[in-house]
């Protein structure tokens, strides 16, 4: 083996369905969720990250088990034969909702992270931060299209390994800047504190709504327990070759991405948003990409760059894996080839419209693009509860799981899920009606 192939293999070892996964729900979406957490509430909602890791590990694992023994069949199908057509109509309209709200936020962090790239290059304020609607238009459709012609090549293998190595990439940005949170003793006793659970009080914003506790919340819960992910695992088992003989092995891949990977990438990001971004003047009004790019000041000038590019890889990981899902989703629905390979302009067609479509309709959106992103991962927790009450019902069916029927240890866990997903949607439902109420 040669020098470069024993540096590769075990970042290629772990290459898989859980690698998407993970490249997907590491996107812009709990980069800037995260971050802006850190940067609002210091380490306050550092306890919903821990919350949130078994659920996302379970439920993923989960999923892919119901994928291993569907013989092939995508996952609304699986709904369709197992629970009835009508369940799978009344759940796929709100995931191809929260398909379309993660895009639009994709975009919108794609946005500010060229805006604030070329700012960073070119100088300040050469473009507006919170531009026109002409100009985000402009964005938004151009970076679209970017992501489109690039993609336009690819393949599932190809993607997967390209998203398996710019997850690594990503979460290696904030480490330098999160570590040195750990020499400092009251930086470690506020951390302790944000272990204990509650929803941090509102942060006032001079001209602007403040900053909501529970919107936070909700979006980092919603940002790795999203609705999407969950009902997708089977498309991409099927698309990866897995089958009954190694989906058991399957779980340790799920504990080290979805639980370890993903696990110690958020804590990092709301971290270094809480020790470099929570004690600067003004932190509490940060919308923008140079704004948040603050966080890696420690790395000199050439910080707030590598931010940006970091936001826009993550941005376009996501972006991709989302309009992925929206194309399994609706092909499967209709009975059609759902399966992403070359020569079915069916799937490439509906896989650009969530793209494009999503660039169009988005600037309608009166927020900075960024903080549209962190909405979108809220939008994600409300379907949760539902997608994980589908994936309960499924891998207890002894008919359809076979010998993948969940164990009562799994169930105690999936029980947790039903419960944690739940209770974020209520608060963000409460959260929401609060606010509409007071406005």
């Amino acid at each position: 083996m040669t020098t470069s192939a024993k540096l590769l293999a075990p970042l290629l070892a772990i290459v898989g369905p859980a690698a998407v996964m993970t490249a997907g729900i590491m996107g812009a979406g709990s980069t800037v969720s995260l971050l802006t957490a850190g940067c609002y509430f210091r380490y306050s909602l550092l306890w919903a990250v821990l919350l949130s890791l078994p659920v996302i590990v379970v439920c993923q694992d989960t999923a892919s088990r119901i994928g291993a023994v569907a013989e092939g069949k995508g996952m609304m199908r699986i709904i369709a034969d197992q629970v009835g057509v009508p369940v799978m109509w009344l759940i796929v309209f709100p995931l191809l909702f929260t398909c379309i709200t993660a895009n639009i936020g994709q975009l919108g962090a794609m946005t500010a992270a060229t805006i604030g790239l070329i700012n960073s290059i070119a100088g300040p304020e050469v473009v507006d931060p919170i531009p026109s609607k002409q100009l985000e238009y402009t964005f938004y459709v151009g970076l679209a299209l970017v992501c489109l012609a690039l993609n336009a090549t690819g393949g599932y293998k190809r993607t997967e390994k390209i998203l398996s190595y710019l997850l690594f990439l990503v979460l290696i940005c904030f480490f330098v800047v999160a570590v040195r949170a750990f020499f400092h003793l009251s930086e470690i006793e506020a951390m302790l504190a944000g272990l204990v659970p509650k929803i941090p009080e509102d942060v006032a914003v001079e001209g602007a709504d403040p900053r909501k506790g529970f919107v936070s919340f909700a979006a980092i819960i919603g940002g790795g327990v999203a609705a999407t992910a969950i009902l997708s695992f089977p498309y991409f088992t099927t698309e990866g070759g897995y089958n009954l003989e190694n989906v058991r092995g399957q779980f340790k891949k799920h504990v080290l991405l979805l639980g370890a990977v993903f696990g110690f990438y958020s804590c990092i990001l709301l971290i270094a948003g809480g020790y470099a971004l929570h004690p600067l003047e003004g932190s509490s009004g940060f919308a923008t990409a140079r704004e948040l790019g603050q966080a890696l000041s420690v790395l000199g000038p050439a910080g707030p760059i590598l931010f940006s590019i970091g936001l826009l890889i993550c941005a376009y990981t996501t972006l991709i894996v989302v309009a992925q899902l929206a194309a399994y989703f609706v092909l499967d629905c209709l009975g059609m080839d759902w399966r992403f390979r070359k020569g079915n302009y069916t799937f490439m067609g509906v896989f650009a419209a969530f793209v494009l479509g999503p660039a169009m309709i988005g600037p309608i959106w009166a927020m900075p693009p960024l903080l549209k992103v962190v909405i979108s991962m809220v939008v994600n927790s409300l379907v949760a509860p539902f997608a994980i009450v589908l994936i309960v019902i499924l891998i207890n069916k002894r008919a359809f799981a076979g010998e993948l029927k969940a164990s009562p240890v799994r169930n105690v866990f999936l029980a947790y899920s039903v419960c944690v997903a739940g209770f974020t949607c209520y608060r963000a439902a409460v959260g929401f009606l609060e606010y509409l109420n007071a406005a």
